[in-house]
């Protein structure tokens, strides 16, 4: 397919100029889009409205507001804005508003809702961890307890059964099934 040039015709011009979209002007000529945007860059035309999509931001009380509460997260300012946190970013920079004034990591927002406590929904069989016995793998790998391991067949569920009835940590039953899989 041979590239078909388009050239700095007054017709050309007057099309990028008053046609509704870039698509249009490409269709009238029956060229691409790309080639009319390049060409259209080649002659040094000026950017058309359409060709930018980066919504703007307006320097407004309203904006600058909701940028200087510090309880507001760049996320809960997009919310509010009806935008995204990289437009209100942006805009923030654009309009010279310097940092923000952020919480500290951690700090719960007034605005957004609190973090669930996890564990709080685990089983109360489950300790997370606090009172698990550390194990001398030599003494407490025995035949018996090799074998329900490799009854799991490395099913995850079976073998965070098995740690949990043996107080021991997963990541040990799940390194010794690796090891005993990688013998098989």
């Amino acid at each position: 397919m041979t590239r078909r040039i388009l050239g700095d015709t007054f017709e050309f011009r007057a099309a990028w100029s008053n046609a509704p979209t870039i698509a249009a002007v490409a269709a009238k000529f029956g060229v691409s889009v790309a080639l009319v945007v390049a060409e259209a860059r080649r002659f040094g035309y000026a950017d058309r409205p359409d060709q930018r999509r980066c919504l703007r931001i307006d320097d407004t009380a309203e904006f600058r507001a909701l940028w200087d509460d510090a309880d507001l997260s760049y996320a809960d300012i997009a919310e509010k804005m009806g935008m995204s946190v990289r437009a209100i970013k942006t805009s923030g920079k654009r309009h010279g508003y310097g940092p923000r004034s952020t919480p500290p990591k951690g700090a719960v927002s007034s605005h957004s809702p609190a973090k669930p406590d996890l564990q709080a929904n685990l089983p109360a069989e489950v300790d997370c961890g606090k009172e698990l016995r550390r194990i001398d793998p030599a003494i407490f790998w025995t035949a018996s307890r090799l074998a329900d391991l490799r009854a799991t067949q490395g099913q995850y569920r079976a073998i965070a059964q098995l740690a949990l009835d043996w107080k021991i940590k997963i990541n040990s039953v799940t390194w010794q099934w690796h090891q005993i899989r990688g013998q098989s």
